[in-house]
């Protein structure tokens, strides 16, 4: 019986390699994660959290999402690929603690940006919400997905 040999050529099979490869890209992967992750406080935003009666009411109607927009944006700040822009932790937490810092001075000088009252336990959350980032990025998902931890 003769046997059948497929029809395409070695450089269908080359590229189809290629688009796997592409596919499990430990970049491609951590890129997955980050969008997820920011895409899921995204939503958030969706629901209206203001008419909220539930348990912990203060909390989640005044300080919930100054603690979820620093862990997103800490995420964001692992996108960069090039170690030209690639910021180590300490720099992603302080960026982030000193652009809310501002956000926050600015409301109490009466410049609303982001918001209109002054609240300084909006520093703590923001603080809380960067080093939650933290913890996640070098205690958990450094140990739960292999691709995570990318070398230069």
């Amino acid at each position: 019986m003769a046997k059948i040999f497929c029809a395409r050529s070695v450089s269908e099979n080359v590229g189809e390699a290629e688009k796997l490869k592409e596919k499990t890209n430990p970049r491609t992967l951590r890129k997955v994660v980050i969008v997820i992750i920011n895409v899921s406080v995204a939503l958030l935003h969706f629901i209206n959290f203001e008419r909220y009666q539930g348990p912990w009411h203060v909390f989640v109607t005044g300080y919930l999402f100054d603690i979820l927009l620093p862990f997103a944006l800490y995420f964001l700040l692992c996108l960069p690929e090039s170690t030209t822009f690639r910021l180590q932790w300490h720099w992603k937490v302080a960026l982030i603690v000193g652009f809310g810092t501002c956000v926050e001075l600015s409301q109490m000088a009466g410049f609303p940006i982001f918001g209109s009252t002054f609240d300084p336990l909006d520093i703590l959350a923001y603080t809380g919400g960067a080093a939650i980032a933290l913890a996640v990025d070098k205690l958990v998902l450094s140990r739960c997905f292999r691709f995570w931890r990318i070398q230069p």
